[in-house]
Order: C-alpha cells, then structure tokens, then sequence
C-alpha cells in the first residue's frame, strides 16, 4: 500500500505539470519560459525559513480542529488521506509514503496550480492585494468542495471553519512568494509539505 500512495502522488503531481504545460504552451506560442512562469526557481533561504516556520504553525492547527467534535469527526472519515497512513500502521514505509503524499500529492500539486497558475495571473490582472485575495478565497472552497463531493453533510459554523483556514495559509502562501520569495513558489511549496506532514503525522500515529 504505501507504494501505490507514492505512485499515485507523483502520478497527481505529473498530470498536473503536464495540464499547466500544455495551457502554457497554448497560450504562449512558446516552450522556454515555463518553470519560470509557474514559479519553479530558486528563492532566498531567508524566504524558505519563514516557509518552514509557517508550515509548522499550520501543522500544529491540527489541534485546534480536534477540540471541536464535529471537525474532529471529519479529520477521521476514511477519506482523508492521513487515515491512510493510520491503517497502515507505523513504519518506515509508511511514514516515507506520508511524506510523499503530503509533499508531492498535496504540497506541489496545490501549489503548481494555487500559486503557481491562478496567483500569478489573477495578480498580473488586478494587482496583488486582489489577486491574492481571489486565489487564496478559491484555494478555501477548494477545501469545502473536497468534503462536498464524498457526501457529507456539513453545517454553517464548520463551512466558515473549513474555508477560513485554508483562504488564510493561501494567502500567505501567495505573499511568502511573490512579496518574499520573489516569485518562486518553492518556499510556499516546502511550507505546505511540511504542514501537511505534521498534520497527517498527528493525526496517524498521536
């Protein structure tokens, strides 16, 4: 099992690049250019340590959900991944399958398309204040739109809880790269990974 979740990760993150690749390459005319137009560049280590330091706060949140019953009962349906992982059990595998997938399926696969697709455009159109603030609103819906499609019925306080967490880290995803990282989504991506691993690790093995 941790195998296919490694396979199935990076299958996600390639299926994703190729979609960019193609709608850029569409829409440019060109093939050069690319990896910067997502954002796959080098940024400043400084930009990457705050990146680390906000990963782990976002991490750690995961303690807050578990104080309210009815989002502790959403972290612990069998749809979410880091129940995966609890049922496989705790093992070197394991843990290097919960890597993969919280920094490959869901760190750069999010960030590729959030930040590295509609961010940059949404700020080339309306400027960063809007932009950034559109992006991170549709990164949160996402979130809800994740718990909408498996059935499960939700009320208002929990819908305002689920979409508020997420728009915020999106937004500071955004601001860590393009105020910060000048550009690079690296930093929101290594955030985001580390955020996901520690959340997914709480919930499997504490």
């Amino acid at each position: 099992m941790p195998s296919q979740v490694i396979r199935d990760a990076v299958l996600q993150a390639l299926v994703v690049l190729a979609i960019l690749f193609l709608v850029f390459i569409f829409s440019r005319r060109k093939i050069t250019g690319f990896l910067k137009d997502v954002g796959l560049y080098q940024p400043s280590f400084r930009c990457v340590s705050i990146g680390l330091g906000f990963g782990i706060l976002m991490g750690l949140t995961t303690f807050i959900h578990l104080q309210f019953s009815s989002l502790r009962h959403l972290i612990y349906i069998s749809e979410n991944p880091a129940m995966r992982f609890y049922q496989m059990g705790f093992s070197v595998p394991a843990v290097f399958a919960l890597l993969i997938h919280a920094g490959i399926a869901a760190g750069f696969s999010e960030e590729l398309l959030f930040r590295g697709f509609f961010a940059k455009r949404f700020i080339k159109w309306w400027g960063f204040r809007w932009g950034n603030i559109v992006q991170a609103v549709l990164f949160g819906l996402f979130h809800l739109l994740i718990f909408s499609l498996i059935g499960i019925t939700l009320d208002i306080p929990v819908i305002l809880f689920l979409v508020f967490f997420p728009t915020l880290f999106g937004w500071f995803f955004g601001y860590l790269n393009e105020e910060l990282g000048n550009g690079s989504i690296l930093p929101s991506w290594f955030s985001h990974g580390i955020g996901n691993s520690i959340s997914y690790a709480i919930i499997a093995y504490l």
